[in-house]
C-alpha cells in the first residue's frame, strides 16, 4: 500500500492510499472518509513510499470525487507533471503497456477513473 495525503486549502488533512497514478495525475482512495472541498480545488498531494523515506508532492486540482464500494476517491490533476526518477516509476511501467495495448486497432480504452487493465475492451 502505498500512502497518499491530501492537503486542503482549508487545512483539512485527507489520509489515504494511491489507487492509481499517471503522469499527469492520480486517483487517491480514502477509504469511509469523505472529501468536503469543493471540486476544482487547488491541494497538495503527499504520496508517500511504503517505509514512508520517499516522498513526492504535486500541486493539484481536484478533478472529480466518486462514493464507490463504500470508499471515496478523488480524482487529481497535477499542475506539473510527474517528473521520471521518482520511486513512483515501478507504478508507471503499467502505464506504458496500457498505451500500447490500447493503440491496438481492436482495442479500445474506456473510462477514466478505472485501473488500466479493467478499462481495455475489445471493439464491437
Amino acid at each position: 500500500m502505498v500512502r497518499a495525503e491530501i492537503d486542503s486549502p482549508e487545512d483539512t488533512l485527507y489520509c489515504g492510499q494511491l489507487w492509481d497514478v499517471s503522469r499527469s495525475g492520480a486517483c487517491i482512495s480514502l477509504g469511509c472518509n469523505v472529501f468536503k472541498g469543493p471540486k476544482d480545488a487547488k491541494v497538495l498531494l503527499r504520496i508517500r513510499s511504503n517505509l514512508g523515506a520517499k516522498v513526492v508532492e504535486r500541486e493539484s486540482t481536484v478533478c472529480w470525487v466518486d462514493i464507490a464500494y463504500g470508499a471515496t476517491f478523488v480524482g487529481l490533476h497535477f499542475l506539473n507533471q510527474l517528473a521520471e526518477g521518482t520511486f513512483l516509476d515501478q507504478y508507471l511501467d503499467v502505464e506504458d503497456e496500457c498505451r500500447l495495448r490500447a493503440a491496438e486497432p481492436d482495442l479500445i480504452l474506456v473510462g477514466s477513473r478505472q485501473s488500466c487493465f479493467n478499462s481495455i475492451k475489445k471493439r464491437p
